[in-house]
């Protein structure tokens, strides 16, 4: 497991933490990028006027890509750092603690000059590690990737349509697809979608429905399954089954042979058994 220090702009941080990806350019830096590995630990540095680690995280995806992404590849019109990354965060301040519960980092021993660092030295890391916890009331997790997201899912959160979503989002990370959250469709918001390259269609499609509208879910699988021919599946309730199958007879009997059915309460299931097959492929050393 290996630590690195991502150093960037505030406006660059506040997106990579909204879609949890971050980059590098074209240049030295691509040869730390292809040391990366899941599972390795990121600390968070915000620039001046900053000047100070807001968070850590893990690596979960590494990747190439040739969509601007961050404010300042906008405004070029290009991409400026192809070389990529996804994390999980597993701390960050939120942005209006930024400034003033901050770590410093100068004369720590941890580097944070260019966009990515390798921060090397065990007794900074460990030193550091020390004022988080003091700081921030969290540590430095170390340990397997799948590990880690077994045990996050574990935490139940009281919105259960957001955890469903967010494990979604980590079996899709896990699978190595491009994944998305609330992505648009003619007006409307698919909860969450799955894709084999960036600028490729949906290959997978979940709606998630824990006390939602069965009917108005189906219309957005069916939509997107006219639009992209994407396989299509439903999250639902046990007492909601019936309905749906009702609807799958009738109204939306088309997309029929291209939907499955989960029900919400195996989805922890399945991801725990999803998990447990990285941890074996991480021990056994396989692909």
């Amino acid at each position: 497991m290996r630590y690195w220090t991502l150093s960037g702009y505030a406006e660059n941080w506040e997106r990579a933490l909204a879609d949890n990806i971050w980059g590098v350019k074209e240049n030295k830096l691509k040869i730390l990028w292809e040391k990366i590995s899941n599972g390795d630990i990121l600390f968070f540095y915000v620039t001046s006027p900053i000047s100070g680690l807001i968070g850590f995280g893990k690596v979960t995806a590494k990747f190439k890509q040739d969509k601007p992404l961050w404010p300042d590849e906008m405004r070029a019109n290009k991409v400026i750092y192809p070389y990529r990354w996804e994390f999980i965060p597993v701390f960050v301040l939120p942005k209006s603690d930024w400034q003033k519960q901050k770590i410093s980092l100068a004369g720590s021993g941890i580097g944070y000059q260019a966009g990515i660092n390798a921060a090397k030295n065990k007794d900074a890391i460990k030193a550091l590690n020390e004022k988080i916890k003091q700081s921030w009331k969290t540590e430095i997790i170390e340990m397997p990737i799948s590990e880690f997201l077994q045990r996050n899912s574990e935490k139940k959160s009281p919105n259960e349509h957001a955890r469903i979503k967010n494990l979604l989002i980590d079996l899709g990370k896990i699978s190595s697809f491009m994944v998305e959250e609330e992505y648009p469709i003619d007006g409307q918001r698919l909860d969450v979608i799955w894709k084999r390259i960036d600028r490729g269609v949906p290959t997978y499609v979940f709606e998630v429905q824990v006390g939602g509208n069965v009917t108005e879910a189906l219309g957005k699988l069916k939509h997107a399954y006219d639009m992209w021919n994407s396989n299509l599946y439903l999250i639902l309730e046990e007492k909601d089954q019936e309905k749906a199958k009702t609807l799958l007879s009738g109204t939306f009997h088309e997309i029929k042979g291209h939907l499955t059915i989960i029900l919400a309460e195996r989805m922890d299931e399945f991801y725990k058994i999803r998990v447990a097959n990285e941890k074996m492929k991480e021990e056994l050393g396989l692909p």
